[in-house]
């Protein structure tokens, strides 16, 4: 290679890079984390009932105990942590709960509450996750081997044969919650009669969109069936919703898939966690 030749590489490589960080920037959402708090108050009103406190909110749902997701806390103010943190703990635990906090889309908060979490017995999971954004589309070199589906509807024969036994108790009883709300896009990809992945679009509204609970089934994992279902999801997305397609992951591999099927980690994203406490 001359020299010419080397000066050019580096000029493209640089060019490259600019383009690549830039392009993370394009992608800036004004008032990003305000729009996502005030959806998540709206979204949570589906599945739980919300009770407002001077500190923030406590999210209960007595028919369905086991769900997280319906049975949380948020914390909006820390002036009176550790009376914040007691007055959760008593909460779910009189109603024979778990104690759960999850992260309000404030990437400070946890490195100013951490010690007092851990102080109050709480163990703080999800620190690594971040926000990925769809950035390209990627075009797949192969035919689908799953046959993809939106779920409108499940009965019992199809929980007693695509749900594992573990998740049954709470999770189906969310399912058919949400499995008819507009904002809620169930799909599932089937050989045969068998869901072997699965996965929802949430639409939060504001002209985003969250791809949430992607799974494969154990036995068909590390078998490109989960990359097909996120082409698939990505590819309906764009067919039939709008604006910007965001998730969240804290596991290297899947942010490998991820990336391979377009996503970037988004600058802009939020930082997630949970803390949670055993009682039971």
């Amino acid at each position: 290679m001359t020299n010419t030749h080397a000066f050019f590489f580096c000029l493209l490589s640089l060019a490259a890079n600019l383009l690549y960080f830039y392009g993370m920037q394009e992608y800036y959402i004004p008032d990003y984390k305000k729009l996502m708090r005030s959806a998540y108050l709206r979204m949570q009103t589906l599945v739980t009932t919300t009770i407002k406190r001077p500190w923030g909110y406590l999210f209960l749902n007595t028919d369905n105990p086991n769900y997280h997701q319906a049975n949380h806390a948020i914390i909006t103010n820390e002036a009176r942590i550790d009376e914040v943190l007691e007055e959760i703990k008593s909460f779910y635990t009189n109603h024979n709960m778990d104690p759960h906090i999850y992260a309000f889309h404030d990437d400070e908060q946890l490195s100013r509450i951490k010690v007092a979490l851990i102080g109050h017995g709480f163990t703080i999971d999800n620190e690594e996750e971040i926000e990925m954004m769809l950035e390209d589309v990627v075009a797949f070199p192969l035919e689908y081997r799953q046959t993809f589906k939106r779920l409108t509807h499940i009965d019992d024969e199809f929980i007693k044969n695509n749900v594992p036994l573990e998740r049954q108790s709470y999770y189906i009883q969310a399912l058919k919650s949400l499995i008819n709300q507009p904002s809620h896009h169930f799909l599932s990809g089937f050989l045969g009669d068998m869901a072997v992945t699965s996965g929802v679009i949430v639409d939060y509204g504001f002209g985003i969109a969250v791809l949430e609970n992607v799974e494969t089934r154990e036995t068909y994992r590390n078998k490109g069936y989960g990359s097909e279902f996120i082409a698939f999801a990505t590819a309906y997305f764009i067919t039939n919703m709008s604006g910007r397609l965001i998730l969240a992951v804290d596991n290297p591999q899947a942010k490998h898939i991820y990336e391979k099927c377009g996503f970037r980690q988004w600058l802009g994203g939020s930082k997630f966690w949970t803390a949670s406490l055993k009682y039971k």
